[in-house]
């Protein structure tokens, strides 16, 4: 996926950039909100929407769902902790400020995919959009995050979980990132 999204930019020619996964299914207004948040906070070097979980009958993985139904909340971006591990942050403002937030809907804006690639050879899947925001954050962008606008995020369907490349993503992003959490 991270070499797909490196590959993309060739043909764009300027201004923000949106990544969508297949699995994605965006809502009205979504474009509107994300690419407004990123004007109104000159910080802003990725925003990105709430996302809320779709038909569990998509999901491959038994016992997935773990009682949540089509329609809450998955996340408005999401934490890493110290062991590399992540989870998602819900927001109780309209703008949250995750430590990271998922590729599968992301706006970028240009000054940031002009600066930084996808690390394709370290994280093809897995940990690349993690790698990505705290790239942003590096260079001094934040991470911008809203429940202003949900999308709905059909998780694990674009690919499908392979958990020991799981952790050995991780383990990459760990030796990279030697301190994976910033201040707040």
């Amino acid at each position: 996926m991270a070499r797909n999204r490196q590959e993309g930019l060739r043909s764009v020619i300027g201004g923000p950039v949106a990544w969508l996964d297949n699995d994605v299914e965006v809502t009205e207004g979504w474009w509107d909100t994300l690419e407004g948040l990123m004007r109104s906070y000159q910080c802003c070097g990725i925003v990105a929407p709430q996302k809320v979980y779709g038909n569990f009958a998509d999901y491959t993985n038994e016992g997935w769902s773990q009682g949540r139904k089509p329609g809450d909340i998955q996340n408005c971006g999401n934490a890493i902790y110290p062991d590399g591990s992540t989870g998602p942050v819900m927001a109780y403002d309209d703008v949250a400020f995750p430590d990271y937030v998922e590729a599968a809907c992301m706006v970028v804006k240009e000054v940031v995919w002009k600066g930084q690639n996808w690390d394709h050879n370290s994280f093809p899947f897995h940990y690349e959009d993690v790698d990505y925001c705290f790239q942003a954050r590096a260079r001094g962008y934040a991470i911008v995050a809203t429940r202003l606008v949900s999308v709905v995020h059909h998780a694990h369907s674009s690919s499908r979980t392979r958990w020991p490349e799981f952790a050995d993503r991780r383990a990459a992003f760990m030796k990279k990132w030697k301190v994976p959490r910033f201040p707040s």
